[in-house]
């Protein structure tokens, strides 16, 4: 059998696109855009998060391709392939179009800047290399390979042990002990008993942990059904994680207004939006990719409103991590440390939040359903 991996490492691509990230990082914007225009006019179905899957697909194939140690072709560079796939769509026939484009932009572009051009066929050959690796793959592609269940999950099910449901409504951890009632391992979902809260919460966030106490791991999966009579919920896309989230040491919360924060890094002062908030820790949502990195040392300035008025708060901080959501917004999550008077504001504001926001949960719930009794 050909081993394509081995032929991408031989044909020297990885270093042609290393060589090549300028190019392919500005691209990524274009080519995402020309993928969607080009579904909607081969197919009047409307894909879920087809932005988002194209983004990660282009990528993986030109931004960081085949950095792994073991084959993952099924699950990363495939997925995308495999969906439009179900809607009876030829993923290759797209990248035949949008290949061309991209090389005559390239070609382009090394004219433009005057740039050797003894490497203008490569660009064509990588194309054309990654249609050929697409289809070779696509054609022994099941779909059990993208949707398995981890083994852990089918024993928790056979042995019928409780296990931990978690969620989050706008920044307050709901929780409570489930079991696995069913699985489906052809699709890879599986059904759980949820309460009333859980239920409600499900409505505004699509993720949910499963957590067992005594391992050092947790499973995210995402809420594709709810069934309120019943009180159970559907999950899929189950994955297993080191348990490094969703461990909190403080309440976390979402604002009720918008609260814009003031971040100070050296001389240079920059403005986002409060996500959310706890007494030493907040999250800030941005429409842009900021000029802030992990561990940089920030200076904090933001108001929240609390007894009838505006209170200013400073801290200092670190930013701890950057998530990506989509192309034009970024989360920073960052750790601060401020006075005691500033704490002793911050703390009464987060316990009146998380009342407000468990009233407002239980509203939903009363509207949602007829008692509350369970």
């Amino acid at each position: 059998m050909r081993n394509l991996r081995k032929d991408f490492y031989n044909n020297d691509f990885l270093n042609f696109i290393t060589d090549n990230k300028t190019f392919f990082e500005k691209y990524k914007k274009r080519f995402v855009l020309t993928f969607i225009e080009y579904l909607k006019k081969i197919s009047k179905k409307n894909i879920k998060n087809a932005d988002s899957m194209i983004e990660k697909f282009y990528e993986r194939l030109f931004i960081s391709p085949f950095l792994e140690d073991k084959i993952v072709t099924l699950k990363k560079e495939l997925q995308l392939a495999f969906i439009l796939k179900k809607y009876n769509i030829d993923i290759s026939v797209i990248l035949n179009r949008l290949f061309l484009l991209m090389s005559n932009a390239y070609i382009k572009e090394v004219l433009k800047e005057k740039k050797s051009i003894h490497k203008l066929k490569t660009i064509t050959f990588l194309c054309s290399f990654y249609i050929e690796y697409i289809s070779y793959h696509s054609n022994s592609f099941v779909e059990e390979d993208v949707y398995a269940l981890p083994k852990e999950i089918i024993e928790l099910y056979l042995l019928k042990k409780d296990i931990n449901l978690f969620s989050i409504y706008k920044g307050v951890p709901i929780a409570h002990k489930t079991k696995i009632l069913g699985v489906d391992e052809k699709n890879g979902t599986i059904r759980v008993s949820a309460n009333k809260y859980q239920i409600v919460a499900a409505k505004f966030h699509k993720e949910v942990f499963l957590l067992e106490n005594d391992k050092e791991y947790s499973y995210r999966a995402n809420i594709i059904h709810c069934i309120p009579h019943a009180k159970e919920i559907i999950l899929s896309h189950i994955e297993k994680k080191q348990r490094n989230a969703p461990k909190r040491n403080y309440i976390r919360v979402q604002p009720k207004e918008e609260v814009e924060v003031t971040i100070k890094k050296e001389n240079e002062t920059i403005n986002a939006k409060l996500y959310d908030l706890s007494l030493k820790g907040m999250c800030v949502i941005t429409n842009q990719k900021l000029n802030l990195e992990i561990s940089d040392l920030i200076n904090l300035e933001f108001s929240i409103y609390h007894n009838n008025k505006y209170q200013n708060i400073k801290a200092e901080g670190e930013i701890k991590s950057i998530t990506k959501i989509n192309e034009d917004t970024y989360k920073y999550h960052i750790q601060f440390e401020t006075e005691p008077h500033y704490e002793l504001i911050l703390e009464r504001y987060i316990t009146q939040r998380e009342k407000e926001i468990i009233k407002e949960l239980n509203n939903y719930i009363q509207k949602e359903f007829i008692s509350l009794k369970d």
